[in-house]
């Protein structure tokens, strides 16, 4: 497995600000949605809902399942990092603070899912116990082949220089 991927990015406040507005390039996940890989959740947790078995509809809680990258595969380039830990910013750690996710459309056997973050905001300067950081706040559009975006997620994630 490649160590760029839990790399994080450290820069100057100032360098993180210039990119606020940009977007990744769209990372396509690892495996279209499956039925096999639902019904070994749904029977995991015992969820009976007859639309995961055979119903076509994939649960909501399986979202971030569809567009993880493989985390290898023959041939396979470096795997792209989430976006937070590319900003170029003091902190050295992470820790999330919170998760907001809106489903736009149902997620269906056979679809095949793509992410492109964008940076929205990275807060000025605050001082936790964990240390001293910057809450940097991304969005996550999830989009079927056809470019439909099924699904929003908002990050809040804190970058800190632990004290």
């Amino acid at each position: 497995m490649a160590e760029a991927e839990y790399t994080i990015t450290v820069g100057t406040e100032e360098e993180g600000r210039r990119l606020i507005g940009t977007s990744t390039p769209p990372r396509k996940g690892g495996v279209a949605v499956n039925d096999g890989m639902i019904r070994l959740l749904c029977s995991s947790v015992e969820d009976g809902n007859p639309r995961y078995w055979g119903g076509g509809e994939c649960p909501p809680g399986m979202l971030y399942t569809w567009i993880q990258e493989m985390p290898w595969a023959p041939g396979q380039a470096v795997r792209g990092r989430v976006m937070a830990v590319t900003i170029p910013l003091p902190g050295n750690q992470v820790v999330n603070a919170g998760q907001k996710v809106e489903f736009h459309e149902t997620i269906r056997v056979g679809d095949t899912l793509s992410i492109v973050e964008t940076l929205e905001s990275i807060s000025e300067e605050k001082s936790t116990p964990l240390g001293r950081g910057h809450f940097v706040v991304t969005r996550a559009d999830i989009s079927r082949e056809d470019g439909t975006i099924v699904a929003s997620v908002v990050n809040n994630l804190f970058r800190y220089r632990a004290s």
